[in-house]
């Protein structure tokens, strides 16, 4: 499977990584391709909570129109909906603290089943840690998809701030051997990081 654009895994497996034309991955709305660190950092918001201040990206998506009427479905008919992958770069201070830790948070509607999370790796062949957060199922209306687990892998600062212009690559694996190549382009991780360090100044 080729290298997609952040958080396409496949942003993860989110996506879609067949022969056919892959779908553009965009912020709001605005396809990446062409998108410059300066837009990112104005889109980049700064929370505190808790004592912490948290930053985060905006959030990165690439979607496919499906039409569920094609096959059977349980319960009601969908008709066509947006299925794909999305993510999102974000930051946590401690309170206190002149330390940003950095996280890449993932969705794909294309993981279910038994596929799991195995590992994830970097360009350079180390393996950061990551974790899933499962869904709240409550939250979603009768009958409406939703993403049952969300991949949360920590990311070196160092890894961002050397981030080359072709992009950061993280490849992540599942239990069933199936790889996710995904990449976080440069303006995005550079934008993110032009954000945290106006802030913190």
């Amino acid at each position: 499977m080729g290298k997609t654009p952040f958080l396409r895994l496949a942003s993860l497996a989110l996506v879609l990584g067949c022969a056919e034309q892959r779908p553009p991955v965009r912020m709001n709305g605005v396809e990446v391709h062409g998108l410059t660190a300066a837009q990112v950092a104005q889109a980049v918001t700064v929370t505190h909570r808790d004592g912490n201040v948290v930053y985060r990206a905006p959030r990165l998506s690439a979607t496919r129109e499906v039409d569920l009427r094609r096959g059977p479905v349980v319960g009601a008919n969908l008709g066509q909906i947006e299925l794909g992958q999305s993510g999102f770069l974000y930051g946590v201070r401690a309170g206190g603290s002149s330390t940003v830790k950095h996280f890449a948070a993932f969705q794909s509607d294309f993981i279910e089943g038994k596929n799991r999370f195995a590992s994830v790796t970097l360009a350079d062949g180390s393996r950061p840690s990551f974790r899933t957060v499962s869904s709240d199922r409550r939250q979603c209306d009768p009958d409406c998809y939703v993403t049952f687990e969300t991949l949360v892998v920590d990311l070196p600062e160092s890894v961002l701030r050397s981030a080359p212009d072709a992009g950061v690559p993280v490849t992540i694996t599942l239990d069933n051997g199936n790889r996710i190549d995904v990449t976080i382009p440069a303006a995005y991780a550079r934008g993110y990081l032009q954000a945290i360090d106006a802030a913190g100044r």
